[in-house]
């Protein structure tokens, strides 16, 4: 495995590292993000939060939330195998969102990264609803991410109820 970049900001290390056509975003040692272009599914634990939407309709999951994006490898995973509308990834860490778009590709028209915490950013959200949403290990302001929801398009903004705990 070779390092194709790395940098520390503010005690937190961050580095990009490749095995064959596979890029990994590692954070303080711990694995965020994995993916490779010739490889939708990587093996990782993080295929399974793709599973819920095959159970539904090629067109019922339009509008993709994504808490927690990483590197970006869950959005491109779901930019491939959906016919979507809208994927949004929010991100609290600016150099995660950086590295997304520099090193993985997150930048294909479709998918919007915002830099938010996720729990200050459905407070305040008023937008359309949400088909999908997916939300990363991590948490904040008061809420803990516990996995994907595939939820119809009437349950508007029922989802970050489903998805997130105070």
């Amino acid at each position: 495995m070779a390092i194709l970049w790395q940098k520390t900001v503010d005690q937190n290390r961050y580095e990009i590292r490749t095995a064959g056509k596979t890029r990994r975003l590692y954070t303080n040692g711990v694995c965020h993000s994995e993916f490779n272009a010739d490889k939708i599914f990587t093996g990782s634990v993080w295929d399974l939060l793709i599973l819920p939407a095959w159970f539904y309709g090629d067109d019922e999951i339009r509008r993709i939330l994504v808490l927690g994006v990483g590197g970006g490898a869950v959005l491109l995973q779901l930019d491939h195998l959906l016919e979507t509308d809208a994927i949004i990834g929010i991100e609290s860490d600016p150099v995660h969102l950086h590295l997304a778009r520099k090193f993985f590709g997150s930048t294909v028209p479709g998918i919007t990264l915002i830099e938010a915490e996720a729990g200050a950013w459905l407070d305040a959200y008023r937008g359309e609803p949400f088909d999908m949403a997916r939300a990363g290990a991590g948490g904040g302001g008061g809420y803990r991410m516990v996995g994907t929801v595939a939820a119809p398009p009437q349950a508007g903004r029922a989802v970050d109820h489903q998805l997130c705990l105070t």
